[in-house]
């Protein structure tokens, strides 16, 4: 789960940059609204993984640890909800990450940096 979260954040950061890339370079805002789709879709899965990942935490640690107790091995997550992963994006790892990205697209947007000449 670790490398699917390290790839998410590789593959968030690395569209996010090449589309504001592009938009600096044709100095158009338009392709930078691009650039707030892929960051914002891989910070929502990247905290949904952060979510999954503490879930399985939870159920190794409240696995029987007697060898009399016989272990299911069940992966089902009991009590998931859709809300789970909302506070695991502003979790600093997560947010740290995703937000510079966004900054900078919404800052080239609306103009507050400069269009490359």
């Amino acid at each position: 789960m670790a490398d699917n979260q390290f790839k998410l954040r590789a593959w968030g950061v690395g569209l996010g940059s090449a589309i504001i890339g592009f938009a600096a370079k044709d100095n158009n805002p338009k392709v930078a609204l691009l650039a707030l789709l892929p960051a914002l879709t891989f910070w929502l899965l990247d905290a949904y993984y952060l979510a999954l990942e503490e879930k399985f935490r939870d159920k190794y640690a409240k696995a029987p640890t007697d060898q009399k107790t016989v272990p299911t091995f069940a992966l089902k997550i009991e009590g998931w909800k859709v809300t789970d992963p909302l506070p695991k994006l502003v979790r600093p790892g997560v947010f740290l990450v995703y937000v510079p990205v966004l900054a900078l697209a919404l800052a080239l947007i609306v103009g507050l940096v400069p269009w490359p000449k």
